[in-house]
């Protein structure tokens, strides 16, 4: 990088009327007795599925307190998964979905009740903001890149490892009022990262270059 020069960043972005499209309003949202927890992402090593299914049976051994886990998505690891959850007898908690259409991902957000990002190396989660733009409270790792969009608290949970996501689990399904007060703050406040708002970053970068000559270039 040249010295002086200015740095634009310009977010990504995802289609948040489409992802808000039919949720409930604000003082809808009710936890039900089962809540179903929803993860969407490749089943590949970088995404840590593995990990997060070691994650869903502390939660389970440390808790009485019912739950589903709903895992979407295809990969490499789709095998070892199954296995795993046979050897465990986890099939009354977790279900593999395999890989399924954008309007169906949109259908389980708005029928689940948290959205779980276990990925340590997120570069930023666009799975896991169109689970917020939905209204789920997002539940990530705070390495990732989820936090740029998730205040910790407000929006959802940035947690530091495997058991502080366990921990803040656990605390979910005893604490549904703080649950409670995240989804509601999800379904009435939506993500500012619609494309307007990237649209205009490329926009303003774009404007800034063009008003350099080469020469300040170089």
């Amino acid at each position: 990088m040249l010295p002086g020069a200015v740095v634009h960043v310009v977010p990504n972005a995802v289609d948040v009327d489409y992802w808000r499209d039919g949720i409930a309003s604000p003082d809808e949202v009710a936890l039900p007795d089962v809540p179903t927890f929803l993860a969407v992402n490749r089943l590949a090593p970088r995404k840590r599925p593995m990990g997060l299914l070691d994650v869903l049976a502390e939660v389970r051994a440390a808790s009485d307190l019912p739950f589903q886990a709903r895992i979407v998505g295809a990969g490499p690891l789709e095998k070892r998964m199954r296995t795993w959850i046979d050897h465990h007898g986890m099939h009354d908690v977790v279900r593999l979905t395999g890989g399924v259409s954008r309007p169906d991902v949109r259908r389980m957000c708005h029928n689940a009740d948290l959205f779980l990002a276990p990925a340590y190396q997120e570069s930023f989660g666009i799975a896991a903001l169109e689970g917020r733009a939905a209204g789920l409270p997002v539940l990530a790792m705070s390495s990732g890149g989820v936090g740029e969009f998730v205040q910790d608290g407000v929006d959802g949970i940035l947690c530091a490892d495997d058991h502080a996501m366990v921990r803040a689990m656990v605390r979910l399904l005893k604490d549904r009022d703080e649950w409670l007060r995240m989804a509601r703050h999800n379904h009435h406040v939506p993500p500012d990262y619609g494309w307007s708002r990237t649209l205009g970053g490329f926009l303003k970068a774009y404007e800034a270059a063009e008003s350099h000559s080469l020469a300040d270039w170089y």
